[in-house]
């Protein structure tokens, strides 16, 4: 039981099974839940919701990773529920700013620039959800940037 737990939470509630892109297909979610669940509320709800699946994202990939011998596999997804979390903080929100914020972050995330890409050598979960904290942080300063140029 709790092996499913741990592969539940990882996994982004099992759609990092997705077939194709399960990153992308995480990141969607996410975003689905955040705007329809917090449209109102991208301040501190979102931090708080950012932190808890951080914490929950370093223990259960980490067991992951340790179980599935594998550093970093891409069925691992709690890491863009996190990043893509992070990329709203602060932000309001509407469908141009939902949008926005998704393709900032895959962008990021796919992309990996600089110490976006270090950051992803830390050992156990902290390697797999570093990167991504990272590309969040940085769709985040973009996306403050374009809302307040373009939809302020």
């Amino acid at each position: 039981m709790f092996r499913v737990l741990m592969y539940g939470l990882a996994t982004g509630l099992w759609s990092g099974y997705a077939p194709k892109a399960p990153g992308t297909v995480t990141s969607a979610l996410t975003v689905v839940a955040v705007y329809f669940l917090l449209p109102h509320s991208t301040g501190w709800p979102l931090l708080l919701a950012f932190l808890v699946s951080s914490g929950l994202g370093v223990w259960s990939s980490t067991y992951v990773e340790q179980h599935s011998a594998r550093h970093d596999p891409g069925f691992i997804t709690i890491d863009e529920v996190a990043g893509q979390l992070l990329t709203f903080a602060f932000v309001p929100l509407d469908w141009r700013v939902a949008l926005a914020g998704f393709c900032l972050f895959r962008v990021f995330d796919i992309w990996k620039p600089g110490l976006i890409r270090k950051a992803g050598h830390l050992k156990a979960g902290w390697g797999v959800m570093a990167d991504d904290w990272l590309a969040g942080l940085c769709a985040c300063a973009v996306l403050h940037g374009l809302v307040w140029i373009l939809w302020k």
